[in-house]
């Protein structure tokens, strides 16, 4: 037996909305969309952490008004509305109008139940950040105390300074270097083996006194750091790889300046 009758979809047209609509065929279509709009969620539960469709606390009447609304606001690729689409497709006898209506108003309603669960419902397998850890059962520890905590101004004021000083530190160290460690680290920076004829060509010199030189650089480094600040050990690591990197940088950007390092950027 058919859920609806085809007078009951013209009267919905002729009315524009059901409020406006008889008793009777209210009491159809809202019945009808409900009933496709369960059974849809029911098939999407393993996409959500729903347990049950009738979790969801959703009556007829707000099933209908999420299909009327997405009928009456959604556009089909054309630019026609929904509900003139889904009306205008309804030809022939009355029972083969009723039929795709029914038909159209269930394709509608299957992307309304999952534009309704993607914005209502986490996903399968999401946990909430105020859930126990398992182990943790008595909710001594959760999801949320995990998380890293927001952006602290001391904290940020902190590796500022941290920066400062090793941009200064740089500074010093690539003055003092000879081109032979500048294209050594330009090799690192740059991934390049310094055992390539490119590198061996640019630094005019051996492989074994590019490797040495790029070590003098990190024993002066390492030696630099360990007398330079008065600090905590956390602190100096922090610098020491900020000053690297910033001295890496300063090589590179020589490099690109330097005609003879040009074939290190092929």
């Amino acid at each position: 037996m058919a859920d609806t009758r085809w007078e009951q979809w013209d009267e919905w047209k002729q009315r524009c909305a059901l409020t406006r609509c008889g008793q009777e065929t209210g009491r159809h279509l809202r019945r009808f969309a409900a009933r496709r709009f369960r059974g849809f969620v029911e098939r999407y539960l393993t996409r959500t952490n729903l347990r049950h469709a009738s979790d969801l606390t959703l009556s007829d009447s707000d099933a209908w008004h999420l299909f009327e609304s997405h009928s009456a606001a959604a556009s089909t690729r054309g630019g026609k509305r929904y509900k003139h689409w889904l009306l205008a497709r309804c030809k022939g006898s009355d029972e083969s109008r009723r039929a795709t209506a029914e038909s159209g108003a269930t394709l509608l309603i299957r992307t309304v139940v999952r534009e309704f669960l993607h914005g209502e419902v986490s996903p399968r397998m999401t946990q909430s950040i105020d859930a126990p850890l398992p182990g943790f059962e008595d909710g001594s520890l959760t999801v949320a105390e995990l998380l890293p905590a927001g952006d602290d101004p001391a904290e940020e004021t902190h590796l500022r300074e941290c920066a400062r000083l090793a941009a200064r530190h740089a500074d010093t160290l690539f003055r003092a270097m000879t081109d032979q460690t500048r294209v050594a680290l330009v090799s690192k920076a740059l991934g390049i083996s310094m055992a390539h004829r490119r590198v061996v060509k640019a630094a005019r010199c051996r492989k074994t006194a590019l490797y040495e030189a790029y070590q003098r650089f990190e024993h002066a480094l390492a030696e630099d750091m360990g007398t330079a600040y008065g600090t905590q050990r956390e602190d100096l690591r922090t610098i020491a790889l900020m000053t690297l990197r910033s001295t890496f940088d300063r090589a590179v950007e020589w490099a690109r300046a330097e005609k003879s390092c040009s074939g290190l950027f092929i």
